[in-house]
């Protein structure tokens, strides 16, 4: 549970960067000629199978 300001601005932090990593590599055209791999690394970055 986020108790103040500094620990919600810390977890908007952390949200920016897991968008930021999400969005590197959805466009990530080296990774997508590997469509394994980049589902491999999507799904580790997302955290489940789908």
């Amino acid at each position: 549970m986020i108790k103040n300001e500094q620990q919600y601005q810390h977890s908007l932090d952390w949200l920016q960067r897991f968008e930021q990593s999400i969005a590197s590599l959805d466009s990530n055209e080296h990774l997508k000629a590997e469509p394994e791999r980049w589902k491999l690394l999507m799904r580790g970055t997302v955290g489940h199978g789908g």
